[in-house]
């Protein structure tokens, strides 16, 4: 019972594929009505989607596989709506489902380990209300609504390997090695807790190490506004980014994110297709001291509105396309260093979200 209410707390999808590869199978037709989306590729050329897939575009209606990209039944699948209320749903397990909430705030005072930070079998157990045989789940009566650890190190380099040493370590089989996410007390913006996320550097074989925690518990969609918000010390090194909102549902969780350069320049950044960015490279992010971050995306695939403040002062106020596709839910959220090159330290207190501003 424990097990299949995990599985929807921490329903993850997989991708399909490290690498866009071109296709050997045969050119096959479709009527441009069928295409959903066409893109420029530096490799590919022209390339649409259609039907949840990434096709090559020959011209003369004649296209060639490339990848899935998503399915393009998933809300039907994994979502039902009563009235206003949205509920996260697993195919197999109808008998569960999770009251979406798109709005919480999380000082971390209540943590003591990071048994406590994560959603376990043991503190998630006994939470369910039943009605007609269903078990419903509401994020506000659970103890935290951080559903996974993120902990990609040399050690650990691949999802595989990560999504492992996680599972070991909320069971208690075994502690942490080289990255770390877990409560702290020695630093807090308010009260006496924060979360320390430390990483080591990558290795020269992978992209970038991870420490950093996150959230399934969302179903943000074209037409709203998302804002986020924390508190942040930034001790040592420099994360590459420190907030995610990523669509599961995609192929590499495309999504949205904070990122900063090695000399603390914020940028934002859609990490889907062409990657558009948007940069402030005068504004430096202070060290050694907490900071204020907050945002603010108008969801769009096209004409969405991207704002970041630090420490209340607007360093980037921009138009663009902040969706994937139309039909994209952002269902995920990841904070901490979500990507780093050198060893770095961040903490983070104070953490909201919220579809108003604060």
């Amino acid at each position: 019972m424990k097990k299949t209410v995990l599985t929807v707390v921490l329903l993850l999808t997989v991708g399909f594929g490290a690498r866009w590869i071109m296709s050997q199978q045969e050119r096959v037709k479709f009527a441009e009505s069928d295409v959903k989306g066409r893109w420029e590729h530096k490799q590919l050329g022209t390339y649409v989607l259609i039907d949840g897939s990434l096709y090559k575009d020959h011209g003369g209606g004649k296209f060639s596989f490339l990848e899935k990209y998503y399915d393009p039944e998933f809300q039907e699948k994994n979502y039902s709506k009563e009235g206003d209320a949205i509920y996260r749903c697993s195919p197999e397990d109808p008998t569960t489902r999770i009251r979406i909430r798109n709005e919480f705030k999380d000082d971390f005072e209540s943590y003591k380990t990071v048994h406590d930070l994560m959603i376990t079998e043991e503190n998630i157990a006994d939470k369910a209300v039943v009605v007609d045989g269903v078990k419903n789940y509401d994020p506000d009566q659970l103890s935290t609504r951080w559903s996974s650890l993120i902990l990609q190190s040399p050690k650990y380099p691949t999802v595989k390997d990560y999504v492992a040493l996680r599972k070991r370590i909320l069971k208690g089989d075994q502690g942490f090695e080289e990255n770390r996410v877990e409560p702290s007390t020695e630093r807090a913006h308010s009260g006496s807790r924060s979360v320390r996320f430390f990483s080591v550097a990558k290795s020269r074989s992978m992209v970038c190490s991870k420490a950093s925690m996150a959230t399934d518990m969302m179903h943000f969609v074209k037409g709203e506004d998302f804002w986020f918000a924390g508190w942040f010390y930034f001790e040592k090194g420099m994360p590459t980014t420190i907030m995610d909102l990523e669509s599961t549902w995609l192929n590499k969780h495309s999504g949205i994110r904070i990122l900063f350069s090695e000399n603390g320049n914020p940028s934002i950044e859609l990490k889907a297709f062409d990657k558009p960015m948007w940069r402030n490279r005068e504004y430096s992010i202070p060290r050694n001291q907490w900071v204020h971050v907050k945002a603010h995306f108008l969801l769009d695939e096209k004409d969405g509105k991207l704002e970041l403040w630090i420490d209340d002062q607007q360093v980037i106020d921009e138009t663009g396309q902040t969706l994937p596709l139309a039909d994209s839910v952002y269902d995920s959220l990841e904070v901490g260093i979500s990507a780093c090159v050198k060893e770095t330290i961040l903490f983070a207190d104070d953490v909201q979200v919220s579809k108003q501003d604060f």
